[in-house]
This record gives structure tokens, C-alpha cells and sequence, in this order.
């Protein structure tokens, strides 16, 4: 899973998709109150950065 924003055109068309790199966070519960566990759940986006026209 990724986590992913999609580009749509003015025809409802999918333009393109960007997969999220840098992911915050730690991909184990560390038992402190405030954490980001995207690393638990999304794997490193693997596109790299795209450009849409």
C-alpha cells in the first residue's frame, strides 16, 4: 500500500499519480502519546517525482 495523491484533468482523467518518499514516523508503536505510524501502514513511494503538464 502507498500512500498516494492523484492529478485529475478537466475530463475526469487520472493525469498522473505521485507515491509519497519520505515517510514520517517509525513502523513500530514506540508507547509514546503523540506518534506518526505511516511507516507501519505504506511502503516508500517508488516513481520518484513526476511532473504533470
Amino acid at each position: 500500500h502507498f500512500n498516494t495523491a492523484i492529478a485529475v484533468d478537466t475530463d475526469g482523467t487520472i493525469a498522473g499519480t505521485y507515491r509519497k518518499i519520505h515517510l514520517p514516523g517509525h513502523a513500530d508503536n514506540r508507547g509514546i502519546s503523540q506518534q506518526h505510524l505511516e511507516k507501519r501502514y505504506f511502503e516508500i513511494g517508488d516513481q520518484g517525482f513526476p511532473v504533470f503538464t
